[in-house]
């Protein structure tokens, strides 16, 4: 029997087919309605469109699912920091400063970490893939030059003063990448650096806790710029990205504030531990102004760590 969770996976794959090239679309998502059924919030679409017009043949409700039309955002590029040295932390940031200027010998994820061609970001988390590769993932376009389909093996990864690794393994269409430490004095921790301190990582949400996500379930991101940001209802199912990066429908969104620099840290739940629900890779939403100077946005979109144990066989919980 086809779940109900399945049934509204296969609508969103026609509906998208179908919209998807009207002019003025620009994405497609999936995301929790205020309407409950039996204690349950129901679903509905979320059109992003950049004109009135981009309405006129989309029906409102699709299979009972309800269609609500959002303008669609401001800012379309990834967060790609040109400085590779950070202001003071502006008044009421959540982040206290540390994962600006400071070398972590063991490495964890929401720590700035620099790279060749954009200066720097932060790190993700541990991963392990189905070799028993450990890895420090991190967003592809930190690496390349921004070009499409670039080769990006090789290239050099450093954190404060330590030339750490080499991208190992990487997927540009998704945005993101595999570190692979080689200097022996340096390892990967699997945890986050929170404003509390470090939290060990305890797995990822799969795709039908996304579909189940409770409305008083707070959702948290962590960069150096921002530090450590809340929101709720991750929209999953997500369809766009930018340059050459595709969610393929597959992307989440989150209404966490995200500036320039926090490409590439994590973005998770917290129950009882971080649970990782994916990357930090490109803006989105509405401009929220700047950051220590850099450019900000009240959203940010990206990769789902699901679909990365899925398709590319990581482990969160190592």
């Amino acid at each position: 029997m086809v779940s109900s969770h399945e049934k509204a996976h296969n609508t969103i794959r026609r509906f998208q087919n179908r919209h998807l090239g009207t002019s003025g679309v620009a994405s497609i998502g999936i995301t929790h309605s205020d309407e409950y059924i039996k204690n349950h919030r129901k679903l509905e679409f979320k059109v992003h469109v950049e004109n009135n017009s981009a309405k006129e043949n989309i029906p409102d409700k699709v299979n009972d699912i309800r269609v609500k039309f959002v303008d669609a955002p401001e800012m379309r590029g990834g967060g790609i920091a040109t400085s590779n040295t950070d202001g003071p932390k502006e008044s009421g940031d959540t982040l206290a400063g540390y994962c600006s200027n400071k070398d972590f010998t063991d490495i964890p994820g929401g720590v700035r970490t620099e790279t060749p061609n954009a200066g720097h970001g932060t790190s993700c988390c541990k991963v392990r893939n189905g070799s028993g590769d450990y890895y420090l993932l991190h967003c592809y376009h930190l690496f390349d030059s921004g070009t499409c389909d670039e080769n990006i093996g090789g290239q050099r990864a450093v954190q404060g003063s330590d030339d750490f690794g080499y991208v190992y393994e990487w997927y540009d269409r998704h945005d993101w990448a595999g570190i692979k430490v080689d200097k022996s004095s340096i390892s990967l921790d699997n945890t986050i650096r929170r404003p509390s301190g470090r939290d060990k990582v305890y797995g990822y949400v799969t795709r039908s806790a996304l579909a189940s996500w409770q409305p008083s379930d707070p959702v948290y991101k962590m960069g150096i710029k921002t530090g450590e940001t809340i929101s709720y209802s991750p929209d999953y199912n997500v369809s766009g990205g930018w340059a050459c990066h595709d969610w393929d429908g597959y992307g989440i969104q989150v209404g966490n504030k995200f500036a320039n620099g926090d490409s590439g840290g994590p973005i998770y739940a917290d129950w009882g531990g971080p649970y990782m629900i994916g990357i930090a890779s490109q803006h989105w939403g509405s401009s929220a102004g700047t950051v220590c100077g850099y450019d900000a946005s009240d959203g940010v979109a990206g990769w789902p760590a699901y679909k990365l144990a899925n398709n590319a066989g990581f482990e969160f919980y190592i």
